[in-house]
């Protein structure tokens, strides 16, 4: 039993990476998140910064539309969407502006991201799918 839970881990390990790593596209896809972006490279064009490790260290976030960002965060209170690059410039000049506005849309980035998306709470998902699932810990 345990050799088959080991084998099944790795499988499913694979085909996470498989998936993540051979996506293409314009930067809206699943990718762009673990920073994949438009460049299709793993680390995309700006270095190995990915987007969850920015909003984790509490920054403001202006992105372009992702598909399906709005399933993971709220965009307007915890980064802000732009269609385009005038649109960026004048938002990153409101956030210079106001640091205080810059701040709480950070700190709520972080802390949905330490409540909602860690290796911890993937890990339980894929415990949960192949109904191994038990209680998440989280610390402190």
């Amino acid at each position: 039993m345990y050799t088959l839970i080991v084998v099944l881990h790795v499988i499913v390990s694979v085909a996470l990476i498989l998936v993540i790593l051979l996506q293409t596209g314009k930067g809206s896809d699943i990718g762009a998140v673990f920073g994949g972006g438009s460049s299709q490279t793993l680390f995309g064009s700006t270095g190995p910064t990915s987007f969850l490790s920015k909003l984790t260290a509490g920054a403001a976030i202006v992105s372009n539309p992702h598909a399906g960002i709005e399933q993971w965060f709220e965009p307007g209170s915890e980064l802000l969407v732009v269609e385009d690059a005038d649109a960026a410039v004048e938002t990153y000049h409101s956030l210079l502006d106001d640091p205080g506005q810059a701040a709480t849309m950070g700190a709520h980035a972080r802390e949905r991201v330490l409540d909602e998306h860690t290796y911890a709470h993937r890990a339980q998902q894929l415990l949960d799918l192949v109904g191994l699932g038990r209680p998440a810990t989280t610390h402190a």
